[in-house]
């Protein structure tokens, strides 16, 4: 039963781990839409600028890989119209790259070959719906949740310890002491 009940705790620790950190990186993309989307609605088609914020916001934030912003035309695939990258720029997405009102996308993909942490905010514009999708670095993201799992175990394997201790002592003085 304790065994039981500590490993159903330390899937909900973790679970809730997991959740906080999803939190914290959904929290950075939507301020950061903020300043993206200022940008894009002061000047929509200077793309040159755009890029330039988006390169600077990546060099400036520790976890963050890559930014792209997507637009969607009426037919065919979504389209990178700004990017981090400018050897994105007019390229050809994937239809989960783009969400409609009110989405949201977290989900671990890869970048460049490398495991990357994707969260995709969607930004509503008066000419359709646009995407700004956020590479995070998933190392450190896996890093604060194995913490936790790790400190999960520590702790369950001391509580069961404990628990079995004090049951091999109850039966040594209710029932070895008395046979």
């Amino acid at each position: 039963i304790s065994t039981t009940g500590a490993v159903v705790l330390g899937v909900i620790g973790v679970r809730a781990t997991r959740d906080r950190v999803n939190d914290q990186y959904a929290s950075e993309a939507s301020g950061l839409t903020h300043i993206i989307t200022g940008q894009v609605m002061r000047d929509p088609e200077n793309f040159e600028e755009t890029n330039a914020l988006l390169t600077d916001l990546v060099q400036t934030h520790p976890t963050l890989l890559r930014v792209r912003l997507f637009r969607g035309p009426p037919f065919g695939p979504p389209l990178i119209w700004a990017s981090s990258y400018h050897t994105d720029f007019a390229v050809d997405a994937g239809p989960d790259v783009l969400v409609g009102p009110g989405e949201h996308i977290q989900r671990t993909t890869s970048l460049d070959g490398q495991p990357a942490f994707l969260d995709v905010e969607p930004v509503d514009y008066p000419n359709g719906v646009r995407s700004i999708a956020f590479y995070f670095e998933e190392s450190s993201r896996e890093q604060a949740i194995s913490e936790t799992a790790r400190r999960v175990d520590i702790d369950s394997a001391y509580v069961i310890a404990v628990q079995l201790l004090a049951l091999i002592l109850a039966m040594y003085l209710l029932v070895l002491r008395r046979v």
